[in-house]
C-alpha cells in the first residue's frame, strides 16, 4: 500500500466555480447583451491541480489560458477543441509552427515576437494551418509584459499586415490588472479608462475583441468584464476555490466558491504525552497538560509549508485540531486531545472539504494560496473525486 496521503480534486466544484464567476459578471447591469467568453486559466499545471482535472472541471469553458505549448499539446491530444491562448506568447521562432499546428492563439507583448512572425509566417502559408487569434498585450501599470497603450495603433497595423497570409483570424487587445486584489486601486481604474479604453479597444477603424479581467477584476470590477462587444474573461484563482480579496467580504460572490482540492493524510501514530513533554525538532511544542498527539503522514516534502506554526489548524472528523511542533519532512503532529474518536487511520484534512479552506490555511502558514496549491510535490497522488488518478 502507498503512503496514506493524497490530493483529492473536486471537478464538480471546479465546474461550479466557473459557473459562479460567469453568472456574477453577466449579472452586472452594464454587461447585458454583451458577449462574455470564459478563458479558464490553467497555467502551472492548472495551479497544481493537474491538466486532467482541469479538462474535466472546466470542460464547459470557452477556452483555456496557459503558458506552455507542451500543455496545449496535451489538451489537443485529449480532444480539447476550445480556443487555447498562450498568455505569455511564444518564446522562440520555432514555436510559431508548433502553435499553428496545434491551433493555439497567442499574446503578443514585445517587438521581437512581431519580428519572428514576420520571418516565419510567409514560409508557413502553404502548410494548410488554420488561422489563429492574436491578442496584443498592453502594459497598464504592471510593468512586466506589454506595449504602451499609446503604441496601440502602430502595433495593430504591424500585425494586420500578416492577415494576408491567411494565418491570422483576429487581433484583439488584452491587459492585466496590477491592483485589483488590493486597496490601491482607484488610480488604476482611472488609468485603465484613460489609457486602455481610449487607445486599445478601437484599432484599425473597428472595435476589437478585448480581455481585461482576471479573477480579482471579475469580482471587483465586473463592469470591465463586458466593456466591449466581444469580451474574454480570464478567471484563475477563483476557479480553484481561492477567494481572498481584502475588504470584499461584503460581496456574496466571494463566499460561493468551493474548494477544488482537498489535501488529506491519515494518522499513522499516536503519542500520549505528560505535561512537560515536547514534540518534534527543536521541541517547539511543550505540553502544558497531559495530551494526545497524532502523527500525520504529511510534511514539507509533500508541499505542506514548514512555516506552519502551533496555531495552524487542520480538520479531523469535522473538528479543528492544531499543529504541535515543527513540520518535518514527512510528518506533522497535531493535538487531538479533544477528539477521542480519532485513531490510527483517521483522515486529516490539511485544507479543503472538511478542513480549513485554502485561503485560511495559507494565512495561518504566512503564505498565499497559490504557493500551497502549486507547491504540492509529485510524490503526492492526485485523485479525481470520481476515483480516477
Amino acid at each position: 500500500m502507498s503512503r496514506p496521503i493524497k490530493a483529492i480534486l473536486h471537478t464538480n466544484n471546479m465546474a461550479h466555480n466557473l459557473q459562479i464567476i460567469t453568472s456574477s459578471v453577466k449579472a452586472h447591469p452594464e454587461n447585458q447583451n454583451k458577449t462574455i467568453k470564459r478563458l479558464a486559466v490553467i497555467k502551472a499545471n492548472a495551479y497544481g491541480h493537474g491538466l486532467a482535472a482541469a479538462m474535466e472541471g472546466f470542460k464547459d469553458a470557452d477556452g483555456f489560458g496557459m503558458i506552455d505549448l507542451e500543455d496545449a499539446a496535451v489538451l489537443r491530444k485529449n480532444g480539447v477543441t476550445q480556443d487555447i491562448l498562450l498568455l505569455e506568447g511564444f518564446f522562440h521562432k520555432s514555436d510559431i509552427k508548433t502553435m499553428l499546428n496545434l491551433g493555439v492563439s497567442t499574446a503578443i507583448h514585445s517587438p521581437y515576437q512581431i519580428n519572428y512572425l514576420k520571418e516565419e509566417l510567409p514560409r508557413l502559408v502553404s502548410r494548410g494551418f488554420k488561422p489563429v487569434n492574436l491578442f496584443i498585450k498592453f502594459n497598464t501599470g504592471m510593468n512586466r509584459l506589454g506595449f504602451k497603450p499609446s503604441e496601440a495603433q502602430k502595433v495593430y497595423e504591424q500585425l494586420a499586415e500578416f492577415k494576408s497570409t491567411g494565418l491570422i483570424k483576429s487581433i484583439g487587445s488584452m491587459m492585466h490588472f496590477a491592483n485589483a486584489d488590493t486597496d490601491n486601486r482607484d488610480a488604476e481604474v482611472v488609468r485603465i479608462e484613460e489609457e486602455f479604453v481610449k487607445n486599445c479597444m478601437n484599432l484599425g477603424g473597428h472595435e476589437v475583441p478585448v480581455s481585461l479581467c482576471n479573477s480579482a477584476a471579475c469580482v471587483r470590477y465586473p463592469r470591465f468584464a463586458g466593456i466591449a462587444t466581444e469580451n474574454w474573461i480570464r478567471p484563475g484563482s477563483v476557479l480553484y476555490g481561492s477567494q481572498y480579496f481584502p475588504n470584499l467580504n461584503e460581496q456574496n460572490v466571494v463566499h460561493n466558491f468551493k474548494p477544488a482540492m482537498s489535501l488529506v493524510a491519515d494518522i499513522i501514530a499516536i503519542q500520549n504525552l505528560k505535561a512537560g513533554d515536547s514534540v518534534g525538532y527543536g521541541s517547539k511544542f511543550t505540553a502544558t497538560k497531559d495530551c494526545r498527539i497524532a502523527v500525520v503522514a504529511c510534511g514539507y516534502a509533500d508541499g505542506y509549508p514548514r512555516s506552519a506554526t502551533n496555531e495552524t489548524e487542520v480538520g479531523v472528523l469535522g473538528k479543528r485540531a492544531k499543529l504541535a511542533g515543527r513540520v518535518s519532512m514527512d510528518m506533522i503532529a497535531i493535538d487531538i486531545s479533544h477528539i477521542p474518536e480519532a485513531n490510527i487511520g483517521t483522515p486529516v484534512v490539511l485544507w479543503g472539504e472538511g478542513g480549513p479552506n485554502i485561503d485560511e490555511a495559507a494565512q495561518m502558514c504566512g503564505r498565499i494560496s497559490y504557493e500551497l496549491i502549486c507547491g504540492i510535490t509529485p510524490r503526492v497522488p492526485k485523485v479525481l473525486d470520481n476515483g480516477q488518478s
